[in-house]
């Protein structure tokens, strides 16, 4: 499954944000708190334990919803890079801590149905992204989710249907050419999708730089499929300048390897895939 929605990404908000505080800023407060648990400590567990709690109690939380859904989001983009169902997992079980503390959470909601779309939980996905389009018809990106769930359960003509839905709401929206270039491969129209992703492309910010290397390493997938290795490699140098790091970038690498008769070169970049 090539999970390929577009998410929303913060990278300014780092993990472990606190909602009281940031960094290593000493907080007098806090201090005082320390010093006081390590006195009460020092008395019997049956005396301390309930002064130690209730000066737990005014700690800060270690995390918001909102930092929350932003790691929810964050660990979405690197498992559909990975594809790996650990990694969708984590991206579940990070949602669901967001809407813990925030059950009504839209992006919260969303990051779920992506995480259980991404484990092949259709029944579940489609259920959520159903609910999620019912009370906000106009999100493009949900109706994004469910032209994947019903092509991953191929009704096609649904999956179709919930693209065009893309297009419409934003037709200048990148998220709508990419969504239409993966039905269009799945019919079989090569050209078509690759032209659609290039659109996507062109429409996507420059500062998105995992976005743009994503697009072009399905155009290079896409080219690969057409027999134009050179094009191909020329596309995927290009996307792994933007995002170094990017194990499909490595797999499309290999794919061009072993299309060239370098099985060695395919080897060595699948150990480089696994050590990452």
């Amino acid at each position: 499954l090539t999970f390929g929605v577009m998410v929303p990404y913060n990278p300014k908000r780092q993990r472990g944000e606190s909602f009281w505080w940031s960094g290593n800023q000493s907080n007098p407060i806090m201090n005082t708190v320390s010093r006081l648990r390590h006195t009460f400590r020092s008395f019997s567990p049956l005396a301390a334990g309930p002064l130690v709690l209730l000066l737990c109690a005014f700690g800060p939380p270690n995390t918001s919803p909102q930092t929350d859904t932003d790691q929810a989001a964050r660990l979405i983009r690197r498992a559909r890079d990975t594809q790996n169902p650990a990694d969708f997992r984590q991206a579940g079980a990070a949602a669901a801590k967001a809407l813990a503390g925030d059950p009504e959470s839209f992006d919260a909601q969303r990051y779920q149905a992506m995480a259980l779309l991404g484990q092949q939980d259709l029944t579940g996905a489609l259920a959520l992204a159903s609910k999620l389009n019912k009370r906000l018809p106009d999100d493009i990106g949900i109706w994004a989710i469910l032209s994947e769930i019903q092509a991953a359960r191929g009704d096609y003509a649904e999956a179709e249907r919930c693209a065009q839905w893309v297009l419409d709401l934003r037709r200048n929206n990148p998220l709508g050419f990419s969504t239409a270039a993966r039905l269009r491969e799945v019919y079989g129209d090569y050209d078509g999708a690759a032209e659609f992703y290039s659109e996507a492309l062109r429409r996507t910010p420059q500062s998105d730089a995992e976005e743009r290397s994503w697009l072009m390493v399905q155009n290079a997938r896409l080219l690969l499929r057409a027999k134009n290795p050179g094009a191909a490699a020329s596309t995927l140098d290009q996307a792994e300048k933007l995002f170094p790091n990017s194990l499909q970038v490595l797999e499309q690498k290999a794919e061009l390897a072993r299309t060239k008769g370098e099985f060695g070169e395919a080897a060595c970049l699948h150990a480089r895939e696994s050590q990452e």
